[in-house]
């Protein structure tokens, strides 16, 4: 944002330590919401631990030139946990990190495991279950 101002020679002597304190709680609240996100995946069952990263673009003057917001998230869940297989529970912390980050759309959350796996491909998986359950529908009708 001083970037901005300073482009736009905006930015005097007086304002300056403002922008600097404003600029400052923004990074705060970005790290408490980063922080909040990975607590709440952290408390859902068959979670150990849970890593987020979320990537702010720079701020634009025009909304259409803004870059997307970004969420990478590793889970490493626990022995008995059946998350990697239960696709509704990773569809779930999809939606609470897009709905808990203004911006973040589908298409810009990455959810991994702990080895690299990404546990959100859901389109394919719709293809390859769309695809088993015709084929299973024209077995059991012959």
């Amino acid at each position: 944002m001083r970037e901005i101002l300073i482009q736009e020679d905006l930015l005097s002597m007086k304002t300056d330590s403002w922008i600097l304190d404003f600029e400052r709680n923004i990074v705060s609240l970005k790290e408490a919401q980063t922080r909040m996100v990975e607590e709440y995946i952290r408390a859902l069952d068959g979670i150990n631990n849970a890593n987020v990263i979320i990537v702010y673009p720079k701020d634009r003057i025009s909304a259409l030139d803004q870059d997307p917001v970004f969420a990478i998230t590793t889970i490493i869940p626990t022995l008995e946990s059946d998350i990697l297989e239960n696709h509704k529970k990773i569809e779930y912390i999809q939606k609470m990190l897009k709905f808990s980050v203004r911006g973040l759309k589908d298409e810009n959350i990455v959810i991994t495991d702990q080895n690299g796996t990404i546990l959100n491909e859901f389109e394919g998986l719709m293809y390859t279950q769309r695809r088993l359950s015709s084929l299973f529908h024209s077995v059991i009708s012959r």
